[in-house]
């Protein structure tokens, strides 16, 4: 082999999306184009009308591979094993060398890209009117934007338009620009990459690449599929320029990120967590990486513990466990106290106390709803403030002299609850916000950073807010508007958490899942509005995956015995395939869930149950069952959806037909975000199966042969 071959981000992005049979049909071909560059089994061939340099291997099985070729080295840039959706990706791509900065650049043709995302470039640049106005087309150039791109870039007048193009751009070009749009001189960022440039020019060629940014040269000597391997293992905390700011960025105060599902929303808070531990000052206090699910925070335990991050520096726990052991330090409750998290034993609880108190004029269900949802989550500490809050979603108004007595009644819940022993959750963490604004000085944590911020109340949000100072990067939320599974309505604000200006911003490509499921995924939030943590609606307008793959398939069958069936064949005929451990199957109820636990161990087929596990780590050779909720957080290659049939989706338990119509709409509106999450975990397969009735919303993805 005379030539270098150099791997790409978006390459190895295509590449861990297929299945592990179709990873060896591309690993197979590349090996056999490099040992053997003219072999015509390859149809190896230049794709004249849909790019520039840019080539196409064809592998068996039906894989394609997309090829850069520049001067004598060879840029693998796509794979995928539908041959169209891949060719279409590289047209329009171009390839070059930048003078000025010495990166090899991948770009789309702009005109392309404006006319798809339906930008209109204006025919007058005003240089207060667009984002990179006020530089001249030259300017930019110097500082690495490709020529062609220079002046559409100086159209563009929001950063949403911006967004929406960076994926066309050069990778390490989005970083410089990002500077450039929060105020860095031109000037210096010119110098610094003419010094940058210099220096490459010293290394010999291969250094050259081996210095740019999400390049891996395949070495002569290599086993590829080694190589493969270990890069896709260093791929797999990837992070595109764009998402550098708010891992790396210094900020005056709290950060709100958010984004769909499979944005990266995790990464980036796991390597903003990594970098503020990196850069944590002599006798400062310790970084918290919190999240809701104890199921996602054992995993980035796990992952952290690899990367050898002292424990004092940085501590990683799900909130509920933190508050307990947190209460026990502060020596906030009595040892023997009991705290609650059951909704019926919580109920029970209220009950007691209006029989300790005796006769009052209001029930348990009453004084519950309104301690929890006007004096907790609006944190109303005095009679003043009760009586000029205002009660929504209370019902009936509350005159001045009722909402005393009812004051009266919560002063002496205290006494109550040291009486009582028990304390419901919520308590717990009212008691503790109360004690960290009476002595800050007990505030634990330097900086937190919360993840799937989503699911915690505006109680919850208001404790994290006092775990830690305010102060320069004191706060980083992430979280998914879209995933609110649990009907939670938050507001930063509300909590006293003030994001301001450019520390709110939202991610809008997808690096987990193809569009194809992407799409499908979204499609389940049509005719629902959900809240973006701030009051106003959250928007997914301009969200879309890097890439393409499978349609979602449903496979329909006349017997719920010829559905299980199907599985075990899909599941048998996968072996050497797929992994077992890349596949979950999933349904709506659990009954279903016990079904197929009986099903799978009748047929001799291993698996674990996440209901069982803590841990992912060791089930090579499994296959993988879980309940809806019990997926969030976590991806798989491959998900089986199984009981998708139109007496079962939506699937709505009795207690559903005993609710108010605003009760009705509220369980839909968590129900199709639950959808949502499990149809937007796989990386690249989505199958969905059902009997009897088929559901008419998705007989577009209808498996033709199968019987129906």
């Amino acid at each position: 082999m005379n030539f270098t071959v150099i791997s790409t981000n978006i390459y190895r992005q295509s590449y861990n999306k297929l299945n592990t049979k179709d990873q060896k049909s591309v690993t197979e071909a590349i090996e056999l184009w490099m040992s053997h560059p003219d072999s015509d089994s390859l149809k190896f061939k230049k794709l004249s009308s849909q790019g520039d340099h840019i080539f196409s291997i064809r592998g068996t099985r039906g894989v394609r591979i997309i090829i850069a070729k520049f001067e004598s080295d060879f840029y693998l840039l796509q794979t995928g094993s539908n041959h169209d959706k891949t060719n279409e990706w590289a047209k329009n791509r171009k390839i070059r060398k930048n003078n000025f900065t010495g990166f090899i650049q991948l770009y789309a043709n702009p005109v392309e890209v404006l006319e798809a995302k339906a930008l209109k470039p204006a025919a007058n640049v005003e240089a207060d009117s667009s984002l990179f106005g006020k530089y001249t087309a030259a300017q930019l150039i110097r500082i690495g934007v490709p020529e062609d791109w220079a002046e559409p870039l100086r159209t563009l007048k929001t950063e949403d338009e911006f967004m929406d193009v960076w994926d066309a751009l050069p990778e390490e070009l989005v970083n410089d620009l990002e500077r450039l749009l929060k105020g860095f001189d031109i000037s210096v960022l010119t110098a610094q990459i003419e010094t940058e440039r210099k220096k490459k020019e010293l290394l010999d060629k291969k250094e050259q690449i081996r210095a740019q940014p999400g390049l891996y040269v395949v070495g002569e000597d290599d086993a590829l599929i080694q190589a493969m391997e270990g890069d896709i293992n260093i791929f797999r905390f990837y992070l595109h320029p764009l998402q550098d700011r708010f891992a790396y960025g210094d900020f005056k105060g709290p950060v709100k990120l958010t984004g769909g599902a499979g944005t990266g929303k995790t990464v980036v808070a796991m390597r903003r967590a990594k970098h503020l531990v990196e850069h944590m000052k002599p006798g400062q206090k310790p970084v918290f990486f919190t999240t809701y699910t104890k199921a996602l925070i054992r995993n980035i335990a796990s992952t952290f513990a690899s990367q050898k991050l002292a424990a004092e520096k940085l501590k990683v726990s799900n909130l509920h466990k933190f508050a307990l052991s947190f209460a026990k330090d502060i020596h906030l409750m009595p040892d023997n106290t009991r705290f609650i998290f059951d909704t019926k034993e919580i109920k029970a609880h209220w009950q007691e106390f209006v029989r300790y108190l005796g006769e009052i004029p209001f029930d348990a269900a009453f004084l519950q709803a309104e301690y929890e949802q006007v004096i907790q989550e609006q944190h109303i500490l005095s009679l003043d403030q009760y009586l000029a809050v205002e009660r929504k979603g209370r019902g009936d108004a509350l005159v001045a002299s009722k909402r005393t007595i009812v004051w009266n009644l919560f002063e002496q819940y205290d006494l109550f609850l040291f009486r009582d022993s028990k304390v419901p959750f919520r308590d717990l963490i009212f008691k503790i916000i109360k004690a960290l604004e009476d002595d800050n000085s007990l505030a634990p944590f330097s900086h937190i950073v919360c993840d799937e911020v989503q699911d915690f109340t505006n109680l919850e949000l208001r404790f994290l807010r006092k775990l830690v100072a305010e102060g320069p990067n004191d706060l980083f939320l992430t979280g998914d508007p879209f995933q609110n599974i649990f009907g939670r309505v938050i507001n930063f604000s509300q909590s006293g958490i003030n994001i301001r200006g450019k520390r709110s911003s939202r991610l809008k490509i997808n690096y987990r899942t193809t569009e194809e499921i992407r799409s499908f995924a979204v499609s389940m939030l049509d005719g629902f509005e959900y809240n973006d943590f701030s009051g106003n609606i959250a928007d997914i307008s301009g969200d879309a995956s890097r890439l393409n793959g499978y349609d979602p398939q449903y496979y329909h069958f006349g017997e719920r015995q010829e559905e299980l069936d199907f599985i075990l064949r899909f599941l048998q005929d996968s072996f050497g395939k797929i992994g077992m451990h890349e596949v979950c199957i999933t349904a709506s109820s659990r009954p279903e869930m016990e079904e197929l636990e009986q099903f799978l161990k009748q047929n001799k087929i291993a698996f674990i149950n996440l209901s069982d596990v803590e841990d992912l780590s060791n089930n090579q050779g499994k296959v993988i069952l879980g309940n809806m909720h019990k997926l969030k957080g976590l991806e798989f290659k491959n998900i089986l959806f199984t009981g998708l049939q139109k007496s079962r989706f939506p699937y709505l338990p009795e207690r559903f037909y005993g609710l108010t119509s605003e009760g009705k709409k509220d369980f839909l509106k968590k129900l199709y975000a639950l959808y949502y999450v499990v149809f937007s975990r796989p990386i690249s397969q989505l199958i969905l199966t059902g009997s009897g009735a088929a559901v008419e919303a998705l007989e577009m993805y209808l498996v033709d042969g199968v019987e129906v």
